[in-house]
């Protein structure tokens, strides 16, 4: 479904990503993860031309994405920011409604489908449709932020840090809530995160950043008890506890 091939950008004579592939499978969800500057926000970035690689490239069902306008390309992609990146003019439902509207969907559709969403995430849509971000809380907002990117139904979704700036307890009850979406089972993810516990508990595979580079690409398994070198092994070892939580939910699962 997507496929990254010898993404390399560089700033200043810098390179923040070097010769970065993987591949991601429709209906899997990739973890980009890595400490802060390891260039994975940047990664995420070229996968939807917000950035432009200095070389390599990136497909989408076998289409190279530079042949496409970034506008038209973005409009089939769901983004998350970190910090939700709503218009804070706009209401609850003009922020849902925004990449409908561009589609010239019909406006009992756009209706529709934001009641939908606003059911899906969680939130009344009697009590939130009209209410503007500011009016919101953090986690609300993550939630408004989630119910834009599936506005119209995207088959890829990418996430930049979505949960980071949550305190501890909305963040799990909102990864748990996640999780448990329907309308997210079948799409493609490409999800930022520095939290080993977060990248386990929801990835299908996870692709480990250092400097730019690729460390490990692998299952959340392969990555904690068959480390490919002393980096990924340091990393998933710290005495943190998102790495000890993270140890124990694969020692105590069955597969």
């Amino acid at each position: 479904m997507l496929e990254a091939v010898n993404l390399t950008k560089i700033y200043n004579e810098l390179t923040v990503v070097d010769q970065v592939s993987f591949q991601v499978k429709e209906g899997e969800t990739l973890g980009l993860l890595g400490t802060s500057g390891c260039g994975k926000t940047t990664t995420l970035k070229m996968l939807n031309r917000l950035i432009e690689p200095n070389s390599g490239r990136v497909l989408i069902e076998g289409e190279d994405i530079s042949k496409r306008q970034p506008e038209k390309l973005r409009q089939r992609i769901g983004y998350v920011m970190q910090n939700s990146g709503l218009f804070p003019h706009y209401t609850v439902a003009e922020n849902i409604a925004v990449v409908p509207r561009l589609l010239g969907w019909p406006k009992q559709r756009i209706r529709d489908r934001i009641t939908e969403l606003l059911h899906l995430v969680g939130l009344s849509p009697e009590s939130f449709a009209h209410r503007y971000p500011q009016k919101l809380s953090g986690g609300q907002q993550q939630r408004i932020s989630l119910a834009r990117s599936l506005a119209a139904d995207p088959p890829l979704i990418l996430m930049d840090e979505p949960f980071g700036t949550l305190d501890q307890i909305t963040r799990s009850q909102i990864q748990q809530e996640f999780l448990q979406l329907e309308s997210l089972l079948r799409k493609t993810i490409v999800i930022v995160t520095h939290d080993v516990f977060e990248a386990v508990t929801l990835c299908d595979r996870i692709c480990l950043l250092n400097q730019g580079k690729i460390q490990q690409l692998g299952t959340p398994k392969q990555l904690i008890f068959q480390p490919q070198n002393q980096f990924v092994r340091d990393f998933l070892a710290l005495p943190t506890p998102c790495c000890q939580a993270s140890r124990k939910y694969f020692s105590t699962d069955p597969k």
